[in-house]
């Protein structure tokens, strides 16, 4: 744009799939917000993009543009665009995970038709270990040597969105526990999505929690340190099963372990946005399409209030859709006086220590989170303070 005087001012943005032309008729109110300095205002569409918009402006000078932003009508048209746009930027994956991410095969995208082939990627088989299978949903894996007595007890919480996996995914990671620390491992199966909506997930989740509490001693647990853990979806759910222990009166948890959780199914925070229509391990639209098969609204992070939680460990990757709602749900147990240890891992994407637990940011992850479950199992009391 060209003015014989003033300021021209040019803008492409692009808005998430299928929400052009939202972003297009908050544009074209714009104009009517009154300003007299605002001389034109064009929006126009790409043509072989609709969600690409182009928006020219020429005012009577730099100021004057800069000086509208700061108007009431401005920021809330600002307000009402940003969750409709998508971010460009977003933080770059350490490279050593950049290099293993472009190695990994090309998956479709989770929808209703893709569903039943992913799962077939996300069961894992169970470990080379010796199993106890309790009914359907309950496996218990004890260690090595000497029948367990007094144990602690670490209740896994697979991962999948909710939609898919199976009991035994992700179980490396308490089984390094169990190793080091001694600790007994219960995985759980719970109903999946879009079969089961509702809080159907937590729920069979809750009830396992409460068998093993029921039955610690003859399963030679204590009863005072059961940690809930869960990755990803599971993390989220072992955040909901702890919050019910909590309502419920029970069962008593010594800490819960929530590691790149899901928890928040409105899904608009600026680093979901930033994994929108774009290859991740796990997307905005994948995130969209789990809440929208669970059809579960009371997610985690609506909790009203944190007080009164177990120890919590929480970790992430910064290159991830969901580490803006772990940071946020660490500094609410934070403003509640409890006791909450959050690392958020530069460069990490979405379930990078599960994926790669070779590479030396997995390696460091594990390493510190098992750091933390060591301290709070021995009583360090500097993990467990809470007002």
């Amino acid at each position: 744009m060209s003015m014989d005087s003033g300021y021209g001012f040019h803008a492409t943005v692009t808005a998430l799939p299928g929400h052009g032309d939202e972003v297009v008729a908050l544009l074209n109110d714009a104009p009517a917000v009154p300003h007299p300095d605002c001389v034109t205002f064009v929006v126009d569409r790409s043509d072989t993009d609709p969600d690409t918009i182009h928006v020219t402006e020429g005012w009577t000078s730099e100021a004057a543009h800069r000086a509208f932003f700061g108007t009431a009508p401005a920021q809330a048209l600002v307000a009402a665009l940003q969750p409709l746009l998508r971010v460009t930027t977003r933080p770059s994956y350490d490279p050593e995970l950049s290099t293993l991410l472009a190695g990994m095969p090309a998956m479709p995208d989770l929808t209703a038709s893709s569903l039943d082939m992913i799962r077939t990627f996300a069961d894992a088989p169970p470990p080379e270990r010796p199993v106890e299978n309790i009914g359907d949903t309950l496996s218990i894996i004890r260690p090595e040597g000497a029948p367990a007595t007094n144990a602690p007890c670490v209740y896994w919480i697979h991962g999948g969105g909710m939609v898919m996996g199976n009991r035994w995914s992700q179980i490396d990671i308490p089984l390094e526990w169990q190793d080091r620390l001694g600790a007994v491992v219960v995985t759980v199966d719970y109903r999946l999505a879009p079969e089961f909506t509702g809080t159907t997930a937590a729920e069979d989740c809750h009830r396992g929690l409460t068998w093993i509490a029921e039955h610690a001693t003859e399963l030679g647990i204590d009863p005072e340190r059961i940690i809930v853990a869960g990755a990803s979806a599971g993390g989220g759910l072992a955040a909901a099963v702890t919050l019910m222990a909590r309502d419920r009166n029970g069962p008593t948890i010594a800490g819960q372990i929530l590691i790149g959780p899901m928890l928040d199914h409105r899904n608009d925070t600026v680093s979901a946005r930033q994994f929108s229509g774009v290859p991740a391990v796990w997307t905005r639209e994948a995130n969209a399409f789990a809440w929208r098969s669970l059809s579960w609204y009371e997610s985690p992070a609506l909790a009203g209030d944190l007080a009164g939680l177990p120890a919590t460990y929480l970790d992430c990757g910064s290159a991830e859709v969901f580490r803006d709602e772990t940071v946020t749900f660490a500094n609410r147990i934070w403003t509640a006086g409890g006791s909450a240890e959050l690392h958020v891992w530069s460069g990490g994407c979405h379930g990078f220590d599960a994926l790669f637990p070779d590479a030396a940011i997995a390696v460091a992850a594990r390493r510190t989170r098992g750091d933390w479950l060591a301290r709070l199992l021995s009583g360090d009391k500097a993990v467990r303070s809470c007002g």
